[in-house]
């Protein structure tokens, strides 16, 4: 007996502790204002009968009110994206949410770069996932199933937030703050807002430039990746829940100097069709660069509000159509090929300098992407930090513009305009950069 006591003494320490630690050490999470928020729905009587899963870009592109007010039959939305959430950790979160309420409609979101190749291991990630877990014996299999036994110690979170000791201070004000407690997420940027959904604000023009072209490789995809995407197809069969794949989108840009983004798509359409699965790819939306265009980007693969407000609407007439087993072609271009050609006027500038010479002076060069018969005109223009806008180059064909040494001493703002040849308009794109001294 005196034994028996000493255990349970000592676990109630070890339980005390990790309370106490955890406490101090874990930063301030999405994860707590969800559970704050769905423990007020489940007293109100209101439960999720909608789920949509998947990595940041879900996370951030599904507004779940927006869906709600789209869908006819839906009555709450649950917003289940994490950041860089694997698909093995989808099918372990899904699984414990479909235990604990009665879902409906499961729509997960299909991010070709994580899909396709990049598979190696994040032991924080996948316990972003886990910590969502509610189920005991879920916990348990998707620990056995993708934890090393030397990577258990991460299983608490003491262990696992140890690095965090100067940021205890601030930890414990934001959670003492009333606002905390209350599950309102008061940071600024990028923050919790509803039902799993993540606020993040959009670059806007000045910031939007001309991102790297996609490379994927579908031949990379790993048996890992697929066995678990074809376990969340059975899953849902046999939960008898409506599943849906989407893509969500990303920079055009992207898209549009990449020569394999095609063999994703076609990768996907098959996928789904032998299924009998829906899927869309929302990058191929009619007009997409006007419906979606790439200022409306917090960054290369995430939408900011506004864009997720559009994203979220137009997928729920989508979403819509495929639940009426209707043709929902006419909403997207056949191919990348097709949308690349239906591109109007200027799309997107870009610009950077690089050293000219000897004395300290650098070429400004810009580029852009535009429709195929356009010319494209530019405009550049300085100003030093605090000071008045200069003119350095009329528009013109030229894509280049002399940057004297002078304008280099302190920090200063470089902008392009862009227009399509022959146009009246001050400028159809801009970009915007600042430049500190010798960088």
């Amino acid at each position: 007996m005196r034994n028996f006591k000493r255990v349970v003494l000592f676990l109630a320490v070890v339980i005390a502790y990790e309370m106490l630690f955890s406490f101090l050490l874990e930063p301030v999470t999405y994860q707590h204002f969800l559970e704050t928020e769905l423990k007020a729905d489940e007293a109100a009587g209101v439960l999720p009968d909608m789920v949509v899963i998947g990595n940041s870009s879900v996370e951030m592109a599904f507004v779940p009110s927006v869906l709600e007010e789209g869908i006819g039959d839906v009555s709450c939305v649950l917003n289940a994206g994490t950041g860089s959430q694997k698909i093995w950790g989808t099918y372990y979160y899904l699984k414990d949410l479909l235990r604990q309420y009665d879902i409906k409609y499961v729509v997960v979101g299909i991010d070709y770069s994580a899909f396709f190749g990049e598979n190696s291991k994040n032991i924080k990630k996948d316990l972003l996932v886990l910590d969502r877990i509610h189920s005991f014996d879920i916990r348990v299999e998707y620990i056995k199933n993708h934890f090393e036994k030397k990577e258990y110690i991460y299983l608490l979170k003491s262990y696992r937030y140890r690095g965090g000791v100067g940021s205890i201070a601030e930890n414990v004000r934001k959670k003492l703050d009333e606002s905390y407690r209350e599950g309102v997420d008061s940071r600024e940027g990028t923050y919790y807002q509803e039902r799993g959904y993540v606020h993040s604000t959009e670059r806007g023009e000045f910031h939007t430039g001309i991102y790297d072209a996609y490379e994927i490789h579908v031949d990379q995809a790993s048996g890992k990746v697929r066995k678990y995407l074809d376990k969340i197809v059975e899953l849902c069969r046999e939960e008898k829940v409506e599943l849906y794949l989407v893509t969500l989108p990303t920079s055009f840009s992207g898209i549009y100097g990449s020569d394999t983004y095609q063999s994703a798509i076609d990768y996907f359409n098959d996928y789904a069709s032998a299924r009998g699965v829906p899927f869309c790819d929302m990058n191929l939306m009619r007009n997409r660069t006007e419906v979606f265009p790439d200022c409306m980007l917090s960054d290369e693969g995430h939408l900011g509000y506004n864009g997720a407000v559009i994203c979220s609407g137009i997928y729920a007439e989508v979403f819509n159509r495929q639940h009426a087993g209707e043709d929902v072609s006419d909403y997207f271009y056949h191919s990348v090929e097709e949308m690349k050609k239906d591109i109007k006027g200027i799309v997107v500038c870009d610009l950077g300098t690089k050293p000219y010479g000897e004395e300290g002076d650098r070429i400004i060069r810009a580029k852009s992407i535009h429709e195929e018969n356009v010319i494209p005109e530019y405009e550049f223009w300085i100003r030093e930090e605090g000071g008045q806008w200069m003119k350095l180059q009329e528009y013109s064909e030229n894509a280049e513009c002399f940057l004297p040494a002078q304008y280099l001493e302190s920090k200063i703002e470089i902008q392009v305009n862009c227009r399509s040849r022959g146009s009246n308009a001050e400028w159809e794109k801009r970009k915007r950069i600042s430049k500190e001294p010798e960088t």
